[in-house]
């Protein structure tokens, strides 16, 4: 044989050798993973630290791998014929790599990782387990194929949805709680469902249970739910926890003789729910108080008119007391679910609420603290702004004001009215056309047919016409209570006859006094300052 053909062949056998090795083998990225199989599974590790793809393969046992700080899984998907592939406790986890090939796996577990997504589940057909809780998924993908699951655990995560369960027949235990969801795919075909959990979702209604016959445990805590669904066609039922939620209906849970614990507590029951389940003598745990029954509500009522609060429950149950507290200040507790109010007035605005209990026997103990009333006193006339009109502003006496009535929004008519400040105050008058004997700022009473009186927020202000001669109108509520001369020197100020009341030094206020500090009378003054500037004033009380 030729040295040269030998020397290929070598070199041949080499090279083929070689390629056998490297397909034979893979570096693993994470560290922690590679010293994490290094040290639990080494007999799939080359020496140099890679994996040893042929030995991944054979390897036949359960893959669990806890708590070592692994981020990145590649390198799991040679182990092809493991039964059990658990990593948990690894928040730098954010996904896991493309494990079609481990089609043998009954159980996944993935639990408290952080998980942004699931890998492709669709082959995994033999899977009887599959919990990823705790972790950070928004999304499952279709699990149709996953027949033989048993158990499905994905709770706190980040879910708004759930996949159609109808192929899963062999579905026994289901939790989705601590998730968004907004609604739960129909149960009609779980036959072998035993266990609900969703606590703490935005589910507002759970699915039809009645083709599940094997359902003993429903646990809804800390939920939006108004109600259950009929449980008549599950007789196993032992465990029922739906406190903490919106629950406003009951069914009758003394016909279900395995069922003994229920926490039924911090719902919206009243004592005609509660009542008809408190027969069941099979109750080990039987937990309903609190209620809050009844829904926060606003009455509007009329000022002086009559009205009654309270609530719509209960209203077939006796032996009951009702402590009822306005902003939380005790009133005197009552025997019926009513407060009634005479003459009702802005004293008797505020929030109502009422702590319920009774001297029933299967009732005693239970507290219903009902939902809040906030009783508003409306004004009965209102006007949203009280139109008026002043009729003249030709510096004439008295000033005729017109009232719109047509402003009124509420009230019963005819309406007669009053205008009233400090110094003066004119009748009620069923005309709108009310006569001032001054100016001012005046407040506008309203009467109305039914003897209700409403003082408005809203003054009438009825000024004076720039263009007549100033008038002052002291101590009262008039454009101005004294009259201030500007100009500097002395003002001599004399009456209607002519005589000199009183001399001021200028500038100064005069105040409607007399130089003897008497009032002077209402007329007309006129004010000589330095002896040859002539002013006339009014003086009005």
């Amino acid at each position: 044989m030729k040295p040269n053909f030998i020397y290929r062949t070598i070199i041949l056998l080499l090279l083929v050798s070689s390629s056998k090795i490297a397909m034979a083998q893979v570096i693993l990225p994470d560290t922690n993973f590679r010293n994490f199989l290094i040290a639990t599974y080494p007999t799939v590790m080359n020496p140099d630290k890679t994996l040893n793809i042929s030995a991944a393969n054979a390897y036949n046992g359960m893959f669990q791998c806890y708590n070592r700080n692994i981020i990145n899984l590649s390198g799991i998907e040679y182990f092809t014929n493991i039964t059990m592939l658990e990593v948990k406790y690894n928040p730098g986890l954010q996904s896991i790599p493309n494990i079609d090939g481990l089609i043998g796996i009954t159980v996944l577990g993935l639990d408290s990782n952080g998980l942004t997504s699931l890998p492709n589940l669709s082959m995994l057909t033999n899977l009887q387990i599959l919990s990823f809780h705790h972790n950070k998924v928004t999304s499952i993908s279709s699990l149709t194929n996953l027949t033989k699951l048993v158990t499905l655990f994905a709770h706190n995560n980040n879910i708004t949805s759930i996949p159609d369960l109808s192929s899963l027949t062999k579905l026994n235990q289901f939790i989705c709680s601590y998730n968004p969801i907004t609604s739960l795919p129909s149960f009609s075909s779980l036959a072998k469902l035993t266990q609900i959990i969703c606590d703490k979702t935005l589910i507002t209604a759970l699915p039809n249970v009645s083709n599940c016959p094997l359902l003993s445990s429903v646990v809804c805590r800390h939920h939006l739910l108004t109600s259950l669904p009929d449980l008549s066609n599950n007789p196993n039922m032992n465990d029922l926890r739906v406190n903490d939620g919106k629950l406003s209906a009951l069914q009758d849970l003394s016909i279900f003789t395995s069922l003994t614990s229920v926490n039924i507590s911090n719902n919206a029951l009243s004592f005609e729910d509660i009542q008809p389940s408190t027969g069941n003598a099979s109750f080990n745990t039987y937990t309903v108080s609190p209620q809050a029954p009844g829904v926060a509500s606003t009455v509007n009522a009329l000022n002086t008119m009559s009205t009654t609060i309270g609530y719509n429950f209960d209203n077939t149950i006796t032996n009951s007391t009702y402590n009822w507290y306005k902003d939380g200040v005790p009133l005197s507790p009552t025997a019926v679910n009513q407060l009634s109010f005479n003459n009702v007035s802005s004293k008797d605005a505020g929030v109502y609420t009422c702590t319920i209990t009774s001297t029933t026997p299967a009732l005693a103990g239970i507290i219903l603290n009902a939902a809040p009333i906030t009783l508003k006193i409306i004004p009965c006339i209102n006007s949203n702004d009280v139109q008026y009109q002043i009729l003249n502003t030709d510096c004439s006496y008295p000033i005729r004001v017109l009232i719109d009535d047509a402003s009124f929004t509420s009230g019963t008519a005819p309406f007669s009215y009053q205008a009233k400040n400090k110094q003066d105050t004119i009748a009620f008058t069923s005309s709108s056309n009310l006569t001032l004997a001054k100016d001012g700022i005046y407040d506008l009473i309203v009467k109305d047919a039914l003897g209700c009186i409403v003082t408005f927020a809203a003054k009438l202000v009825v000024p004076r016409n720039e263009q007549c001669d100033p008038v002052f109108y002291p101590n009262s509520n008039g454009a101005s209570t004294t009259y201030f001369i500007e100009e500097s020197g002395s003002a001599k100020i004399y009456n209607k006859s002519g005589e000199m009341i009183k001399e001021l030094d200028t500038p100064a206020s005069w105040d409607g006094t007399t130089a003897k500090g008497q009032n002077a009378p209402t007329g007309l003054y006129i004010i000589v300052i330095n002896g040859n500037t002539n002013i006339k004033v009014t003086l009005l009380r």
